[in-house]
């Protein structure tokens, strides 16, 4: 995990269940079929706020969009960046919704992504296995930090519908019971 030591473990369950809020939302705009542009997710002292930054699904709108976020840093609580981009799984480039989360002004961030087929494939939309970390937990981290993914995905409206009808995974996986 690439947070400041100084991140508690109060600190990172907040944060996670606000990536697993934005990783829901991205879920939901994907699958309807429309573009992803950056999204940031953000909690404050006036609550969460949704806010587009830019009108484009791009990597100069990705840059823009970290960068505006970094001056308003110390302003937030915790927030993250929701953006369309894509995983390496053996070898092949598949599409994932990223959530890039970082604690207010703190440097470091931390990765979820949720893989997907796009719903103009032949074969429809789908949500392709199990939410990953962008890097590995320490070990005291990791059973709190899904607990605490999962407790944000509940949260979202459209979870339980999304992932009854798109979530192709072993049946036997726990996400699909804990969802």
């Amino acid at each position: 995990m690439n947070l400041a030591p100084t991140a508690t473990l109060t600190d990172v369950r907040a944060l996670l269940e606000l990536a697993g809020y934005a990783l829901c939302q991205g879920i939901w705009v994907l699958q309807q079929p429309m573009p992803l542009p950056p999204v940031v997710m953000a909690d404050g002292d006036s609550g969460r706020a949704l806010v587009r930054m830019s009108q484009e699904p791009d990597a100069d709108a990705l840059l823009i969009t970290r960068a505006n976020l970094d001056s308003l840093g110390a302003c937030l609580k915790r927030s993250v960046i929701l953006f369309d981009g894509y995983v390496r799984d053996s070898g092949q480039a598949v599409d994932a919704v990223v959530a890039e989360a970082r604690l207010g002004g703190r440097p470091g961030v931390v990765r979820v992504l949720q893989r997907y087929r796009p719903a103009d494939h032949p074969e429809g939309f789908a949500i392709l296995g199990e939410p990953l970390f962008g890097q590995r937990m320490p070990g005291e981290i990791e059973g709190p930090a899904v607990m605490a993914l999962l407790a944000g995905m509940r949260q979202h409206p459209a979870t339980r519908r999304l992932w009854e009808a798109h979530f192709e995974a072993d049946p036997a996986s726990p996400w699909r019971q804990a969802i």
